[in-house]
């Protein structure tokens, strides 16, 4: 007998009432929400659930499924190798909560799949214009830096990606420090790397030849952690150690998802290579979230531009005089 289904449980996944097309809730026969029948019974449903999510990585986010050693399964856009398009990997936090495109089991189960999978992301960067790669480190019969490494050897670092933009949840986020920028391989690609965490990651090649993970990860990285401050408030950021934001929850399966805003923002930057530049501003005092709207960066622009033209009408006077 095979893994039970969701149908075969009872289940399935349903749209939201409101239409957002990466969102889907969990529903029973009759139309209600999950209801406990015991350990074994949750584990059976949450299994049938990242299956069937890892199903929508392909049919609904449109990418292709790549096999990996070990037995895993990556996730990736289609032609990587050739495109300088950013590109955004997506880890996964420890399992059984973690897996290839899922955030967080229980948020998949208990509440939607916009808070507990990966599609918004996806999604997002495919907007963007992005390439996008899934990593599976819980799919194999390997350990998950094994798979990393392998799955940076064999599809990042051939990637022509001008820039590497990396979301890792959880203990994703030190399992990919160990795969990606601590590893030599890396260190040719460091100026085409940038990251956010409940774990965020970019930046100059020359500059990184050598360094050891945690000054790169300083630089370029921020980590968005549970908090009751508001999302993107500055909770540390002492000289060459990594920004801590705020991800705007208490609940820490919820980070990712809580803090996608403030994280895209911090992507971007990334991939116009200005991580390390966006970092300094915050130990300088500059808030990371939300950014200034426009109209003060205008107000801004007028005030420089009003300085400039009394200056040029100070000078002008001086010389008549």
């Amino acid at each position: 007998m095979g893994t039970p289904t969701l149908a075969d449980l009872g289940y399935a996944y349903v749209p939201v009432p409101t239409g957002d097309p990466d969102d889907f809730v969990l529903r029973s026969a009759d139309g209600g929400g999950f209801e406990w029948k015991g350990q074994a019974n949750y584990d059976a449903v949450g299994a049938a659930a990242v299956a069937w999510i890892r199903e929508q990585l392909v049919a609904h986010c449109g990418l292709h499924a790549v096999p990996c050693a070990g037995g895993a399964t990556a996730y990736s856009s289609s032609g990587l190798k050739g495109s300088s398009a950013p590109l955004l990997l997506l880890v996964c936090g420890s399992a059984p909560g973690g897996d290839a495109g899922v955030w967080g089991r229980s948020l998949c189960i208990n509440d939607s799949t916009r808070s507990g999978a990966m599609f918004g992301y996806v999604r997002r960067a495919q907007r963007l214009g992005w390439g996008v790669l899934i990593a599976d480190p819980h799919g194999g019969d390997g350990c998950p830096h094994a798979h990393l490494a392998q799955l940076w050897r064999s599809t990042v670092e051939p990637a022509a990606a001008a820039r590497v933009l990396v979301v890792a949840h959880s203990y994703g986020g030190p399992a990919e420090a160990e795969a990606g920028p601590a590893a030599a391989m890396m260190r040719p690609l460091l100026s085409r790397f940038a990251a956010a965490a409940p774990h965020a990651f970019e930046e100059p090649a020359g500059r990184w030849q050598g360094a050891a993970p945690a000054e790169v990860l300083a630089a370029v990285g921020r980590n968005f952690v549970a908090s009751g401050e508001p999302l993107g408030a500055t909770l540390h950021a002492a000289p060459h150690e990594l920004v801590a934001l705020s991800a705007g929850t208490l609940r820490h399966p919820d980070t990712t998802h809580a803090a996608e805003e403030a994280v895209f923002h911090f992507l971007t930057r990334g991939a116009d290579g200005e991580a390390a530049a966006a970092n300094d501003a915050v130990r300088a005092g500059e808030r990371a979230w939300p950014p200034p709207p426009p109209s003060q960066r205008l107000h801004a622009l007028l005030a420089v531009l009003a300085v400039s033209i009394l200056l040029a009408v100070v000078a002008v006077m001086l010389r008549a005089a």
